[in-house]
């Protein structure tokens, strides 16, 4: 089909969105890209994008579906060069982790990691990467609905705990129930709404708004240190239960834990990111298999 020899011009001004960016990153003139672009939507008779102001560009529909698939095909062009190729084989890989599991479960990996994905770069973050567009080769992610045209590799799963630490037992007592728990400090991500909390508290008495002492902190690591050092109560993943010393809450009317959450390492589904895939899996359960607080899948 002769559209194919326009394809490369058409994902690369996607990609830097913009013509005169495009333009500049293959060395030619803009009205060369620009005629490859034209050239490309006569030969589909189908527009593609729109200039906006100045140089950008705006996909239209049908545009942004040529672009998601081509997206697909580079990523798995460039897996089978950097394969095949020994100048091309030293890809950096990207792994992306929420911040506690990295800090807590990867980061002490780092030395076995580098024994079978040779190259490659940790990132932590809460957000969920769109792997395609932001080069995300492999993410470990909680459990939720599937994407098509991603793979997912069950990893652990993992309890969420209500806890708190010696220091705040010595200082306010052991609570028994939910009730005593309503003016205690309790420490969470938001303030309005703690879809873990709700979820914990869906068969009691007792919702979430009623709470009426809570200490907001943005993330799961410094939820877990302020519990450990004496602030509050809390729940946390079972996973960090080795790190601190803290005390799980027994109480009369609610379970002590919470829902139990699953992590997928997740991948575009090329046969070299599965294998990476098989590697990082292998390396944690090598490391973490007779941790009781985590369950291999």
């Amino acid at each position: 089909m002769k559209a194919y020899a326009h394809y490369p011009y058409f994902l690369t001004v996607c990609k830097c969105k913009s013509f005169s960016a495009a333009a500049e990153q293959l060395g030619m003139a803009q009205s060369s890209i620009s005629y490859q672009i034209n050239r490309l939507e006569d030969l589909l008779e189908t527009k593609l994008l729109v200039r906006t102001q100045g140089t950008k560009i705006q996909l239209t529909p049908n545009g942004q579906l040529l672009f998601n698939e081509l997206l697909k095909t580079d990523r798995l062009l460039q897996d089978v060069v950097s394969h095949i190729s020994p100048k091309m084989g030293n890809k950096r890989i990207t792994i992306s982790a929420p911040v506690d599991i990295g800090t807590y479960l990867l980061a002490p990996l780092i030395n076995q990691m580098s024994n079978k994905i040779p190259t490659f770069e940790l990132t932590l973050d809460d957000a969920s990467h769109d792997l395609y567009h932001e080069n995300v080769d492999l993410a470990i992610r909680r459990r939720s609905e599937k994407r098509c045209a991603l793979e997912y590799l069950p990893l652990f799963s993992a309890s969420n705990v209500l806890v708190t630490s010696r220091n705040f037992i010595q200082k306010y007592g052991q609570p028994n129930s939910l009730r005593e728990l309503l003016t205690l400090p309790i420490i969470v991500r938001n303030a309005k709404s703690s879809q873990t909390w709700q979820y914990f508290l869906k068969d009691t008495a007792c919702t979430f708004a009623q709470f009426t002492n809570l200490q907001c902190v943005s993330n799961t690591i410094a939820i877990a240190h302020a519990i450990s050092a004496g602030n509050g109560i809390g729940i946390i993943p079972s996973y960090l239960m080795k790190e601190h010393n803290f005390i799980p809450i027994e109480l009369n009317d609610a379970p002590t834990y919470a829902p139990v959450n699953y992590f997928d390492i997740v991948h575009v589904d090329t046969f070299l990111t599965r294998q990476w895939a098989d590697q990082l899996k292998s390396t944690l359960y090598a490391a973490y298999h007779s941790d009781t607080n985590i369950d291999f899948i």
